[in-house]
Formats: C-alpha cells, structure tokens, sequence
C-alpha cells in the first residue's frame, strides 16, 4: 500500500517568516524611522535640540544661559556611579541642556566643545560628579 504525499503536513515557513515580519521587523522599522530626526545642532547663537518622532526641537540662546558645569557621570537606582562625562548649561527660564544626553557614553567631555561654550556664553566652569549634584540655580547662587 503507497502512502499519499500530504502537502498540508508540518510548518509553512514562509507564513512564519511573514508573522515574524509584521510582529518583530515592522514595529522596529518604525520605531527607527521615527528617531532618524533626532540631533541637537551647536550652532553660532544657539543651541537647536530635536527630539523623538513629531516633538517639535528646542532651541537653547546663550545669552539667557546662566551656569555651566562639566559633570564626570550619573548614578543608578543603586547608586552605582556611571562614567558619562558632559556639559551642563543652566537656562535663566529654568530649563537645563546636557551635552551628556547626546551620543555614546563618553569618560571626557570635548575639549573644543567646552571651549567653544565657554566662549560663548562667557560663563565660569563649575564641576559636579553628577547632573543631580547641581543645586537648582536659586538655591545654589
């Protein structure tokens, strides 16, 4: 007695690639497209800083700016410190931007860039071991 080919037997993988597709690629793809304009621009009277998606940018004058310090990392939830060397610039209405935020972790800040934001905004460096270190700028001047 022959047996019957059955077609219908075992896994179609090209209908599981395809799930795979629209369950993991897609979403991510997307997700991807969405952060492509994220970048913070140095520019000569300001500092330009897009963020995720449709978020509209921020832009940061150095004329308003009021302090600057250089920050060697962060700690976790743990209080483990993290080496993640930046710059951070205090705003006169409140608002705070940190070269720290942008690109990878990095052990010391930019030399030209700190040059360049000192000249800039003519202020003194101050220097913290973290971002939450720094006093909130009424209490702390």
């Amino acid at each position: 007695m022959a047996f019957k080919e059955d077609r219908n037997a075992g896994i179609d993988f090209r209908r599981v690639l395809r799930w795979l597709f629209i369950v993991v690629a897609l979403p991510v793809g997307i997700l991807t497209i969405l952060a492509l304009p994220m970048h913070v621009s140095i520019e000569e009277g300001m500092i330009r800083d897009c963020g995720y998606a449709f978020s509209s940018c921020k832009t940061y004058s150095y004329s308003s700016a009021r302090r600057m310090t250089i920050i060697e990392g962060f700690r976790d939830k743990d209080s483990k410190f993290t080496k993640r060397a930046g710059i951070v610039i205090d705003f006169n209405d409140g608002r705070r931007w940190s070269s720290a935020d942008m690109g990878n972790f990095r052990q010391n800040i930019d030399p030209e860039l700190a040059d360049f934001l000192k000249k800039k905004t003519l202020l003194s460096v101050n220097y913290a071991e973290t971002e939450t270190d720094i006093p909130t700028f009424e209490s702390g001047h």
